[in-house]
């Protein structure tokens, strides 16, 4: 899923509320804490973050790719409608 040498995008969707918490994500996928010997968390490089409302989401979302990742912050009635029928 995530590799080096094609870094996955993968874009935090957040609502009003929750933008504090989408940018700690972002923040904690993008530290440089890779040693020589060990990966901490997700590989650095493997990942590149992009941080969007909900309005840029849904100015947006014809634009992403099958390949891109999204996860969503928070319980607001645009993030409920697009992740209708997933479970937790």
């Amino acid at each position: 899923m995530f590799n080096n040498q094609n870094p996955d995008k993968l874009i935090i969707v957040h609502s009003k509320e929750t933008a504090r918490y989408a940018n700690q994500l972002q923040m904690i996928i993008n530290n440089k804490d890779d040693s020589d010997s060990s990966i901490v968390g997700v590989k650095d490089g493997s990942v590149t973050t992009a941080v969007w409302t909900e309005k840029q989401y849904i100015d947006q979302k014809m634009t992403i790719k099958g390949s891109e990742h999204i996860i969503f912050i928070g319980n607001s009635k645009i993030i409920q409608e697009e992740t209708y029928g997933i479970q937790p």
